[in-house]
């Protein structure tokens, strides 16, 4: 999805914007085109625990139904992180409430 080489350098994909482009692309394109995205995904989500992060990767994830098992834990696990670096802004909340409570249906559908 893109290029990955800028001025020589090889760029890393980020979970934010890969999800971002795998919940877009969704109903305009097939798997075998974003499946190294997916890949992606499926191998980082585990160790996500950023808000911003494991939500867009979720949302990229389940948007072509391919969400965890255990989404509904890494969000927990992830809300708990505030006790030790404090309270995440409202935006980051709304985004893993909405990742916690969404299926693959809705987010087609806002997308």
């Amino acid at each position: 999805m893109g290029s990955t080489v800028v001025f020589g350098k090889e760029l890393l994909p980020f979970p934010e914007s890969t999800g971002h482009a795998l919940t877009a692309l969704n109903s305009f394109t097939n798997t075998e085109v974003v499946q190294k995205s997916l890949d992606y995904l499926n191998k980082i989500i585990q160790n996500l625990r950023t808000p911003l992060a494991l939500a867009w990767g979720l949302f990229g994830l389940t948007s072509w139904n391919r969400r965890p098992e255990n989404y509904r834990r890494l969000i927990l696990e992830t809300l708990e992180r505030q006790e030790k670096y404090g309270p995440y802004d409202t935006d980051l909340l709304s985004q893993l409430i909405l990742a916690y409570y969404t299926e693959a249906d809705l987010i087609r559908f806002i997308a």
